[in-house]
């Protein structure tokens, strides 16, 4: 489960580097996939958008393929790479932290 969180982290992090644009639009399906469900998954538990919702629902649409955002800089994009992925980083740590707490650890939760 932790693998939805560190799997677009990773990719976020590789995309700092100058890569061909193709794992750029390959970055973006990644992302935009994992912050969807994410964000659907934070808002069905608590049934209201909170703020996990409303940030990965923000990096969703940012990171979205089919109306790609095109920022021309390359220090904005590694900045908002960057905080994405510190965001997908804490969300993981704080998911896996509850399901400890709750006892839960090795059972699925809804997203």
């Amino acid at each position: 489960m932790i693998w939805i969180f560190l799997i677009p982290a990773a990719f976020l992090l590789i995309g700092i580097a100058d890569m061909p644009i193709g794992y750029y639009t390959f970055l973006r399906i990644v992302v935009c996939l994992s912050s969807g469900v994410i964000a659907y998954g934070s808002y069905s538990i608590e049934e209201k958008i909170i703020f996990g919702a409303a940030l990965f629902g923000v990096i969703a649409l940012l990171f979205n393929p089919i109306f790609p955002v095109y920022l021309q800089d390359k220090e904005l994009w590694t900045t908002i790479d960057i905080i994405s992925a510190i965001s997908f980083v804490w969300a993981g740590i704080y998911v896996n932290k509850k399901l400890k707490e709750d006892g839960n650890e090795h059972k699925n939760i809804e997203l």
